[in-house]
């Protein structure tokens, strides 16, 4: 990434007559300007001058450039002769677009009675042949509308491929078609590419007996009739890792079609897609078998199996994967049908799909372990034949036989998110306390590569408020796409174990608390007072303890906590929870808040009461009272600002609900929080709080809406 970074940076210098020599040295140049270059030239300089200045076209560029080149296009649009059917004629050379696709385009310009593309590879080009930055368009050839690759596998990244057209029938590959090629694919976006739809795959990319690397690249509204994304044929086996098909359209596999290949896809999500026929995301057949984990396919339709259909003896290895909000109007399988197929799923989670969950058919075999499945209509499971299924240690809502099932509410934590619509972003599927598909999973069907759940924390996280029910030496899996990442209990009354398991047994310390917890975990605060100089290893008295948040946890104060004949009730008015930075239990508050910094009593108080690092990713803190913070240090330590929430200049984000700042100072700015990154603070109020800038907030210059405030006064 940084290498790849680092060129575009020296190409755009060298535009600008700015001349790294030792990059000059090591590195040949050749510089194309559509507007004002000359062919009759040497393109060794970006000017508009002979004898060496700018190339007109980019195949003056490539025919004249040596191998471990670069060909640097100046902005623009490139079209007509010596800018379309582009060939690199086997050379490692990068074709280079300094300011990305949205500053040049390859304009192919084909019509009905002229087909053009933009580039023919077909000289056993390789990774070292690269195309980067272009916006490819109007692409129309009879296969490979924009890209024929045949026996080469060059490499494109951040490069659109936006309206080009495939346009026999039985051909394919609306965008890109690769023949015995296997071609690398890096934050690239195929949009509005079609494949003649009456008989013609692979709207964006057609895979014959190919095997292309695809990561980070989003496919949207292609068309094609099977593969409206992706068509993969012949024993193609691509690797797609972190890629998007959004809305796209097919007769069979609006998102991808697999016929007799072994494609493998990891975080992939197939959102929107639509099959008139079968496979709303993925249409597999002709003995396919696909690999996927950690995806999410929402709100695709297809007549059966809008998620995922297996079909001709199509082995699918479904793990760690989320159904949700899918529909499928013949009521087959609106999550994945098979039909005489197997199938394996492994702690997916198939929820709210509409035409069922999972559906088999004519002696398909499938095997569903560790997976929940709720909530689908008009069932769970279909099988034309009772052996059709086994399903074990799973969630089914309404019941089914076999080993460490169970008919319980998952108690998933807000299925449909905040906005309350299934199938979005915000939907939250991680499990709660008292959840029955805590710790009752089968250890022995998770890959032993399987390290993360599908929010990439740890698959295997022992709760030890819940007996272990499933099978294993624990710590034993939890069934469903997340795992449960613990609860901790905070309660400064606690007489017990003080472990953090129970509220008889909470940690009478909140620094104790985030010591034990990992990324995913809970913690409750019961009411009372809390200081961070108080903890395991912290020394009483510190000015520089701070409650230091760790990445992923969510913080909540407010609990009436042990000793309450209801220790969860919560009420953030009524159990006030308090972080204080006041180490001697000695605070006064001046009537004028503009006093407290020199104030006597708050001489030996934390500087930062509390402390959101760099490396603290999406933390919550939600129904607190942070008070007594002093930021009288020095500007080279930070001590000087950030008195309350100390959260420095850094991209990390943070929610922070329901708290109140007061009567904290500091001699810098941010008497209550000093913010540099994005927050989104809702409810909080800032009261009584002293700085030189920003009493109650200071938020650093530089960050495009760091901070995202609602209801807060």
């Amino acid at each position: 990434m940084f290498g790849r970074k680092k060129s575009t940076v020296v190409i755009a210098l060298l535009f600008y007559g700015i001349w790294p020599s030792a990059v000059i040295a090591a590195t040949p140049y050749i510089f194309v300007n559509g507007l004002c270059g000359n062919d009759a030239w040497t393109g060794k300089y970006s000017h508009c001058s002979a004898p060496d200045g700018y190339k007109r076209t980019i195949q003056a560029a490539l025919d004249a450039i040596p191998n471990g080149g670069v060909v640097a296009v100046r902005d623009g649009i490139y079209a007509g002769d010596g800018n379309r059917d582009l060939d690199f004629k086997g050379k490692a050379v990068r074709l280079v677009c300094a300011n990305g696709p949205d500053a040049c385009t390859i304009d192919c310009g084909g019509t009905p009675s002229e087909e053009h593309r933009a580039f023919y590879f077909h000289s056993v080009e390789t990774e070292t042949s690269v195309v980067q930055g272009f916006t490819i368009t109007n692409g129309r050839a009879w296969k490979g509308g924009a890209v024929l690759c045949q026996n080469s596998s060059p490499k494109f990244i951040d490069c659109t491929f936006e309206g080009n057209e495939a346009t026999d029938d039985d051909t394919g590959g609306g965008a890109v078609y690769n023949e015995d090629s296997s071609p690398t694919f890096e934050n690239c976006t195929f949009a509005d590419n079609i494949a003649m739809p009456s008989a013609s795959f692979g709207g964006g990319i057609t895979n014959e007996r190919s095997s292309p690397t695809v990561t980070d690249c989003t496919f949207t509204n292609n068309h094609a009739w099977g593969g409206g994304g992706i068509y993969n044929t012949d024993n193609s086996n691509p690797v797609l890792e972190n890629c998007t098909f959004l809305n796209n359209q097919a007769a069979r596999g609006a998102g991808m079609a697999n016929s007799g290949c072994a494609p493998t896809l990891s975080r992939c999500t197939f959102t929107g897609n639509s099959a008139s026929y079968y496979g709303g995301g993925i249409n597999n057949l002709s003995e396919s078998s696909p690999i996927l984990s950690h995806c999410t396919f929402a709100n695709n339709s297809a007549r059966s199996g809008a998620g995922i259909t297996n079909a001709s003896s199509s082995p699918a290895i479904i793990i760690n994967c989320l159904f949700v909000a899918n529909y499928a109007s013949d009521e087959n399988g609106a999550a994945v049908s098979n039909d005489t197929s197997d199938a394996q799923l492994i702690n997916c989670t198939i929820y709210g799909n509409s035409g069922g969950g999972i559906a088999s058919f004519d002696n398909s075999r499938v095997t569903t372990t560790n997976t929940i499945l709720w909530a689908n209509n008009p069932s769970q499971v279909y099988n034309d034949d009772p052996a059709c299924n086994q399903i074990l240690f799973s969630c089914v809502e309404g019941g089914w036989s076999g080993a460490g099932n169970t008919p319980v509410d998952p108690l998933f934590a807000d299925p449909d998110g905040p906005d309350d619509t299934l199938g979005t972003e915000d939907d939250d599927f991680s499990l709660t306390t008292g959840s029955a598909c805590i710790d009752a999973g089968d250890n022995s069907v998770v890959p032993p590569t399987l390290l993360t759940d599908f929010a990439g924390l740890a698959r295997f996280s022992d709760d030890l408020q819940t007996p272990d029910t499933g099978s294993g030496t624990p710590p034993v899996v939890d069934m469903g796409v997340r795992e449960f990442q613990g609860l901790f209990y905070v309660d400064d009354t606690a007489v017990g174990a003080n472990n953090g398991t129970s509220w008889a047994n909470a940690f009478t310390s909140l620094q104790n608390a985030l010591a034990a917890a990992s990324a995913g975990a809970e913690i409750r605060v019961a009411q009372g007072l809390y200081a961070p100089d108080f903890g395991h290893g912290i020394t009483r008295g510190d000015r520089n303890a701070s409650f230091g948040l760790i990445s992923e946890i969510t913080i909540k104060g407010g609990y009436a906590g042990f000793g309450s004949s209801n220790p969860d009730d919560r009420n953030i008015n009524e159990y006030r929870t308090i972080l204080t930075g006041d180490l001697s239990s000695n605070d006064q508050t001046p009537a004028d808040p503009a006093e407290l910094l020199e104030h006597a009593s708050r001489s030996e108080n934390s500087f930062h009461v509390v402390k959101i690092g760099q490396d603290a990713q999406d933390v919550a803190l939600h129904g607190f009272i942070i008070t007594g913070g002093n930021a009288n240090g020095d500007y080279s330590s930070g001590t000087d600002s950030g008195a309350g929430i100390y959260k420095g200049h850094y991209q990390n984000s943070a929610v922070i609900k329901d708290c109140t700042f007061i009567a904290n100072c500091a001699e810098n700015g941010g008497g209550g929080m000093l913010n540099g990154g994005p927050v989104h603070m809702d409810r909080c109020r800032f009261i009584g709080n002293a700085a030189e800038s920003g009493g109650g907030m200071k938020n650093y210059a530089g960050w495009q809406d760091p901070a995202d405030l609602t209801n807060c006064l």
